[in-house]
């Protein structure tokens, strides 16, 4: 989980809000048996995104003969946690894809259905919202070794910009629990390089609510990717979702992302004191923006 303060369901605090509980803090390395005894314990304090989290972790260094399991077993964990957050019909979905996945460890087949949904591609002006590819590793690197997204972003690469490559292609097969990743590329070359990467995450449709993050790679920046891409993924979680606010944070002193901001129509609403620890190790004050559907 990343440093931000977080509930007993994994929901994102205000940094001097009550109520925030530890994260999972377990060693990569574990064992399935420590993994199971962990996640059970989470299970019966009724934690199950921390549960999700434990199996992930696992799933993420296991030997290939066992990772369906635990693919599976992290898809069932998300979808206990959109249960207790209220969205019933996102618990649904992964509760069957967790349901496939453990089918086709006991019968050795492969599911019919993909294990995740592919990100709905989504026109964006010159730019279109893809699907995240294994051909995208290279461009990935490149951008996650970028001084600005590691400052900015420093969630993706947490000092491994290898490991966090391998995180986002792992989206591939495992989506977010609460939330939708996309690739930005040209229109005109839909099948080009990546040009930027957005997510809409946090999404919770009972609260009809969610979170858009975002960064542009270094060679495509001034082109107004990130304009592009948080408008139409906007609209998207307006107009397809439903919500009805969509937050926007980044750090005070990121004058770009506060310009994204306001020309895609979300309002600044306050600063966050010593709100986040950014990838140079400080806490920064944050600007929170929204965008408040009518």
């Amino acid at each position: 989980m990343s440093d931000r303060p977080r509930d007993a369901l994994g929901r994102p605090l205000a940094d001097s809000a009550e109520g925030a509980v530890p994260g999972v803090d377990l060693p990569h390395d574990l064992s399935s048996v420590d993994a199971l005894t962990a996640a059970g314990a989470y299970l019966l304090q009724d934690k199950p995104f921390h549960a999700h989290e434990v199996f992930e972790l696992r799933w993420r260094t296991a030997p290939a003969s066992e990772r369906a399991l635990w693919r599976a077993l992290a898809q069932w964990g998300a979808a206990l946690t959109h249960d207790r957050r209220g969205n019933p019909v996102g618990a649904q979905r992964l509760m069957q894809r967790a349901a496939d996945g453990l089918a086709a460890t006991v019968t050795g087949d492969t599911p019919a259905a993909p294990l995740a949904p592919a990100s709905p591609i989504l026109a964006a002006g010159d730019f279109v919202l893809t699907e995240i590819r294994e051909s995208d590793r290279d461009d990935l690197v490149k951008c996650l070794s970028d001084s600005d997204i590691q400052l900015w972003n420093p969630g993706h690469t947490a000092g491994d910009v290898p490991g966090a490559v391998d995180r986002i292609l792992n989206e591939l097969v495992l989506p977010s629990a609460d939330g939708l990743t996309w690739l930005v590329r040209r229109a005109d070359a839909p099948d080009g390089p990546l040009v930027g990467r957005i997510s809409l995450h946090h999404v919770n449709l009972a609260n009809v609510q969610g979170e858009v993050g975002y960064w542009t790679a270094p060679w495509a920046r001034g082109g107004g990717v990130s304009t592009a891409a948080v408008s139409a993924v906007t609209e998207y979680g307006v107009t397809t979702l439903g919500l009805k606010r969509i937050e926007l944070y980044h750090g005070l002193t990121n004058e770009p992302s506060c310009r994204v901001a306001a020309r895609c129509g979300f309002e600044l609403e306050g600063t966050l004191r010593s709100s986040y620890v950014y990838g140079d190790g400080a806490r920064h004050d944050e600007h929170v923006h929204a965008f408040i559907a009518d």
